[in-house]
């Protein structure tokens, strides 16, 4: 039996598709997929080599980067001066790894986070690249910062 466009079935049927249109015949240039009754297939769309390629290199982001976004910022000079003291604690807690006061990390990325909330999202990809931060830390800066 051979639908067409428009024709639909009188059954019963569980989905956000029903009412709609099928269409049957060749989708060989189609970019969607094609399953059979009662079937189910998850899509997932990859990007493309040529997408890949423009980021060959790996994208890294270092405490200077931090500490250059805190000094271009448009912040108060005292408070520019005080963000730089908290990266400079959390870069020195980070340093000192297992032994790190995870006290001391907390506080610093809450007060980094209220003061300049557009850091927490590089602040976490610091902390994220960093291989000897403390399994502590980085639990505290996943719960603040994301």
């Amino acid at each position: 039996m051979e639908r067409n466009v428009g024709q639909r079935d009188k059954m019963q049927v569980h989905s956000d598709f029903v009412g709609k249109d099928f269409i049957t015949g060749d989708i060989s240039s189609s970019s969607g997929i094609a399953i059979g009754r009662g079937a189910k297939a998850v899509v997932v769309r990859q990007p493309t080599a040529s997408a890949v390629e423009e980021f060959a290199e790996p994208l890294t982001l270092g405490f200077d980067d931090l500490v250059t976004q805190v000094e271009e910022s448009d912040l108060p000079p005292a408070l520019k001066e005080s963000l730089q003291g908290n990266l400079e604690s959390l870069q020195a807690e980070v340093e000192r790894a297992e032994a790190g006061d995870v006290g001391v990390a907390r506080r610093t990325l809450e007060t980094i986070s209220e003061v300049m909330p557009e850091l927490r999202q590089p602040l976490w990809y610091w902390l994220d690249e960093v291989e000897h931060v403390s399994t502590p830390i980085k639990i505290v800066a996943r719960n603040l910062l994301t």
